[in-house]
């Protein structure tokens, strides 16, 4: 599977590996 981002497609494991990470970092504060 491709997720189109701005830049370029990528794998939507990266992606969502990406967001996860955001996620975790706003549960902290």
């Amino acid at each position: 599977m491709i997720c189109h981002t701005v830049n370029k497609p990528q794998p939507c494991a990266v992606q969502y590996q990406g967001l996860l990470r955001k996620i975790t970092l706003l549960n902290r504060t």
